[in-house]
């Protein structure tokens, strides 16, 4: 998926760093910072969702495995007067999941927007900048808009990874669970 791209593109921004410095330290200093500020909120991203997704599919898994053993024993299970009560129950375990997703997304989503948010204001910043040093007569006006790029291209891993946030938590969580299960075996 979209989730193997940050990864991929994580080993340049260093590289681009070192080349916003070569421009101009002012440049190269405020891409720190962004990439700092912004590596911190994919950190309070997983901070603020990870429990909640795992308790989703804790919740998920419960509901599967009732509706699993109500299937299997359907016969006996209506037979006996059971199926309301049944399907009482599994309702409630699937909507305790789906309501821990949907907090868990709308975190997420906050987080992700903000990082958006603060990725415009330092294009804004790195622009402004640019042009400071451009009249100051520190810097041309070429070499203002290919650190206007470098920043976007050094940043982006980081954005990415807080977008895709979700799906690579998802994937640890289901590489856990498997290796947990062959671990039993």
């Amino acid at each position: 998926g979209p989730s193997i791209f940050p990864i991929m593109d994580a080993p340049w921004t260093p590289i681009f760093l070192a080349v916003m410095f070569m421009l101009h330290p002012y440049l190269g200093w405020l891409s720190v910072f962004g990439a700092i500020v912004l590596f911190a909120l994919a950190l309070a991203n997983e901070v603020t969702t990870r429990s909640l997704l795992l308790q989703s599919g804790g919740a998920s898994m419960a509901a599967l495995s009732q509706a699993e053993t109500a299937a299997r024993n359907a016969d006996v299970i209506e037979a006996m007067g059971m199926m309301p009560g049944m399907i009482k129950r599994w309702r409630e375990k699937n909507l305790e999941s789906l309501d821990l997703q949907a907090r868990a997304s709308s975190r997420s989503g906050s987080i992700t927007a903000a990082s958006k948010l603060l990725r415009m204001f330092l294009q804004i910043g790195i622009l402004s900048i640019g042009a400071w040093l451009v009249i100051q007569g520190e810097l041309t006006a070429g070499a203002m808009i290919a650190g206007s790029i470098l920043m976007g291209r050094a940043l982006a891993p980081v954005e990415q990874a807080i977008g895709t946030w979700k799906q690579m938590v998802g994937a640890r969580n289901a590489y856990d669970r498997i290796k947990d299960q062959l671990d039993q075996t």
